[in-house]
This record gives C-alpha cells, structure tokens and sequence, in this order.
C-alpha cells in the first residue's frame, strides 16, 4: 500500500507507526497525550512552549547552554544541579528556602532585606539581624574564641578555660 508510510496528514490512520526520516512541521504542533522520544532533543533560541511533565529517567540529564553550561540530573542515588560555566548559579527569589524530603521542615530561609536563619530539626538556631547575629543553644567549639567589644549577660562557667581573650 502506498500509504503505509504515511503519518496522518490527510489520512484518518496512518499506516505505519514509525518514522524512520526526518520530519519537519513549519507552524505549530499540538500533541493531546504523550510523546515518548529516545536520543537527544534540542531546540533554538526561539524555541517555546509548555510541559506538564517532563520524565527524565535515572542518569538522563537536562542540559542548558551551549556548552551544557547548566546540568540536572538525577543519577539513581543522587539528585544534582551543576553549573559548570565561567558565571554564578544565580537563583533569583523573594524568598529562598531549603526544605526536606517530606517538605513540613525548613532547613535554611534567606529574605530579601531581612534575616538568614538556619533551622536544626525545624527550630531556628541562628539568624542574621540588622544589628549582627542571634543565636539559640548551646556553642561548642575548639580553638581560641576572640571578641572585640562588650560581653553581657549572665552565665554560670561548668568547665575550665584554657584560654579567654577579650
């Protein structure tokens, strides 16, 4: 049949369902399920358009730039975004957070204007204030500890010192 090769424009149903040359649509294309594609997919400058899902599988990788500037993968045990180019991995945000898996704990938060506060299990334990730092809990360390300025306050010393300067 000479139509077996034919994919669907101006037939009801094609008669094959591969096609082994290439293809090339001048407007618009609109797919109504899915499309399953193997190989490398690519696209211009001008390229648009809107996904509701995208599935990449584990050690597929999503590049971006010419030079693959920009990678995000998942590689079975490890999800990993990497900026390998000669500029900054920027995220622009009002707000930045860093959540868990399960997403009903906060990490880290950043606010534009305002605080940085690190959490340790969901609790905040230091923030950056307009006047320095606040921190809650307990401090352990090693080393020497110098502070320039006043010390206030009250605390009761458990422990011995080997060395104090202020």
């Amino acid at each position: 049949d000479s139509n077996k090769d034919k994919v669907g424009i101006g037939y009801n149903s094609p008669g094959g369902s591969d096609l082994s040359s290439s293809l090339h649509i001048a407007g618009d294309l609109t797919v109504d399920s899915h499309i399953t594609a193997s190989g490398n997919i690519s696209g211009s400058a001008t390229s648009t358009g809107s996904f509701g899902h995208v599935k990449i599988p584990d050690d597929g990788m999503l590049s971006i730039g010419n030079s693959n500037d920009l990678q995000i993968y998942h590689n079975g045990s490890h999800t990993h975004i990497a900026e390998t180019g000669t500029g900054n991995l920027i995220l622009r945000t009002s707000t930045f957070q860093v959540k868990n898996a399960a997403n009903d704990e906060t990490m880290i938060q950043a606010n534009e204007d305002g605080a940085v506060t690190l959490f340790h299990d969901n609790t905040q334990r230091l923030v950056t204030t307009t006047s320095g730092l606040n921190l809650s809990g307990n401090i352990t360390g090693s080393g020497n500890l110098k502070i320039a300025g006043n010390i206030s306050g009250s605390a009761t010393s458990t422990g011995s010192f080997g060395s104090l300067i202020v």
